[in-house]
């Protein structure tokens, strides 16, 4: 299934709101409390819920196989579901879209701190989402978002680059209709019953990304949980699970 990931820089809503909320708020955060700040900043932009044309669900946890995902935000029409995953982080971030980890730049090139690559972050809370949907999910129904509110992207390659005006104009790029009223409203009620009755507490989830890191560094793919397999393609060497294609995971050597 192909997939579409777009990446935004929030220029327009950080020129706007980051004065109002250094002055509010000029102690210093948390990870946590950063990672929040940006989910709200995303949240502001997409409004409310309008029945039976767009439904937004903010930071649902998913359980599928055992593995939980937490999504920050999920918005359903009936063009596509939307995921949208929010990194607050500021400087540069490099890094490619096949590449596992991407670096984040500090203080002119002297604070270097690595992360993992967001998209594929987002492919995984993807497949967990199909999974947990079943017979809801149809083919090429995902867009997925990485919204970095405030940092500089240095990423190669890059499918489209924008400000807050961008993420607005995805949800009006005229796209087939894919969902029905019906669809959209069933496909609301099955996630709003998850998030209302969580299968995994906070700590539990934190667990399960734990456990994850660790299969993934026995090559066990941390999706299907089959062998990760030493494989050839266009970008050099790296590891494919062996139930490609049913599950794509991929890492790097």
């Amino acid at each position: 299934m192909e997939v579409f990931i777009v990446i935004i820089v929030l220029a327009v809503l950080a020129a706007i709101i980051l004065p109002i909320i250094f002055v509010a708020r000029k102690k210093n955060k948390t990870p946590k409390q950063l990672g929040q700040q940006g989910e709200e900043w995303v949240i502001s932009i997409l409004g409310e819920d309008v029945p039976n044309e767009k439904y937004t669900i903010n930071n649902l946890t998913i359980v599928s196989d055992g593995k939980s995902s937490q999504i920050d935000h999920i918005v359903i029409t009936k063009v596509g579901i939307f995921l949208i995953e929010t990194k607050n982080y500021s400087g540069r971030i490099y890094g490619r879209l096949n590449r596992r980890q991407w670096t984040q730049v500090l203080a002119n090139g002297k604070v270097k701190n690595s992360f993992y690559n967001p998209t594929m972050q987002s492919n995984t809370h993807m497949y967990r989402l199909k999974r947990v949907l079943g017979n809801f999910a149809k083919n090429d129904c995902f867009i997925q978002i990485v919204v970095f509110p405030k940092a500089e992207l240095m990423i190669e390659p890059i499918a489209n680059v924008g400000d807050m005006q961008n993420l607005i104009r995805i949800y009006n790029t005229p796209r087939q209709l894919i969902f029905s009223i019906d669809e959209i409203n069933g496909i609301y009620n099955k996630l709003i019953e998850l998030k209302n009755n969580p299968q995994v507490s906070d700590e539990e989830h934190i667990q399960n990304i734990c456990k994850t890191q660790q299969d993934i560094a026995y090559n066990i793919c941390p999706r299907c949980r089959k062998e990760l397999v030493l494989r050839n393609g266009q970008f050099g060497s790296f590891y494919g699970c062996k139930g490609y294609p049913y599950c794509k995971f991929k890492k790097q050597v």
